[in-house]
């Protein structure tokens, strides 16, 4: 049986990516004899780890309280580590301020599902309003900060790059992080980087990363479960249910990924490089980024190698907005 076969069967397989060394290991939500055996006749010499299933970092009920409130107020201007969602929709966090990419106009970087797009469910359409506080912290029509106008597409049966979205904002908005403090800047996620994060729910959280190229299977409830390519995973869960949409940082205060999905094991994020090549923005002002993703495609080899490359170009389209 092949490494794709074998995947698309066993779905105690979460995942497969690539440590310091260069070797690849193979995620598993529980284990047994039997999976193990058919995991080393597929992949060979590499190694496991137990992870749990692999689920949203967010919850339209019953959402934890943020550890500190003010993240769940309304903050002015606002700023990445807070409360943000849609109107009447899920509750997650604003994760930082980005840019147009050709405009330098601020935008409101999030995780697309945040803003109710993920697998089978469609909540929002560009100009959709955006709130924070998010509707689990009592926001409402007052609240509004932003128009939906980018996301990355998630649907069930592709292979996803991102769960990222942006959005216009009609407020006054800053640069910085909460508790971390200004974005300086960006940087490509590597093996044993340190990184922090700042969300809404669990506030500032610190690890390492420790596997990048990563093919992730995620689990969106009854939305579906979207098989994710390239994506970095976290050597801790870095991430509470409402955290989805955090911005990953590394010591220097640069932005390296984008979080979005996780288990009481691990924490799963997207290298921001992928973002803001989706999305067609920059992690600050005139920010120096290839337009063309000739990095992006090396990784991806890797990444999709269960898969093959023959769909490289269908995932290069996997973005949609409405300026």
């Amino acid at each position: 049986m092949s490494e794709a076969e074998l995947f698309e069967r066993r779905r105690e397989i979460v995942g497969v990516g690539v440590d310091a060394e260069g070797r690849r290991v193979v995620l598993l939500e529980r284990n047994s004899g039997e999976l193990e055996e058919e995991v080393a006749e597929a992949f060979g010499d590499v190694e496991t780890k137990v992870v749990g299933k692999v689920k949203l970092m967010v919850f339209e009920e019953e959402l934890p309280r943020p550890l500190e409130a003010y993240r769940g107020e309304k903050v002015v201007p606002l700023i990445g580590g807070v409360s943000y969602g849609l109107l009447k929709g899920p509750t997650g966090t604003m994760g930082a301020v980005v840019y147009d990419r050709y405009t330098n106009r601020p935008m409101l970087l999030s995780a697309s599902h945040v803003v109710g797009i993920w697998g089978r469910k469609r909540l929002a359409h560009a100009g959709s309003p955006t709130i924070s506080p998010g509707e689990a912290d009592g926001g409402d029509p007052e609240d509004v900060v932003g128009s939906l106008r980018r996301w990355t597409d998630t649907r069930v049966g592709i292979l996803a790059l991102a769960d990222a979205s942006a959005s216009h904002p009609i407020v006054p908005v800053k640069g910085e992080i909460a508790g971390i403090g200004k974005v300086e800047g960006w940087a490509e996620p590597e093996v044993g980087m340190s990184v922090s994060k700042s969300g809404r729910t669990s506030g500032v959280t610190e690890g390492r990363i420790e596997l990048v190229n990563a093919t992730v299977r995620v689990d969106g409830g009854e939305a579906g479960v979207v098989t994710f390519v390239n994506q970095v995973v976290t050597d801790r869960p870095m991430m509470l249910p409402g955290d989805s949409g955090s911005a990953f940082l590394d010591e220097e205060n640069r932005i390296v990924a984008l979080g979005f999905a996780g288990s009481d094991k691990i924490s799963i994020a997207t290298p921001i490089s992928t973002v803001c090549r989706l999305l067609d923005v920059l992690p600050t002002p005139r920010a120096r980024m290839e337009p063309v993703p000739t990095p992006l495609l090396k990784s991806l080899v890797l990444s999709v190698g269960i898969y093959g490359v023959v769909k490289l170009y269908e995932l290069m389209k996997v973005r949609k907005w409405a300026g």
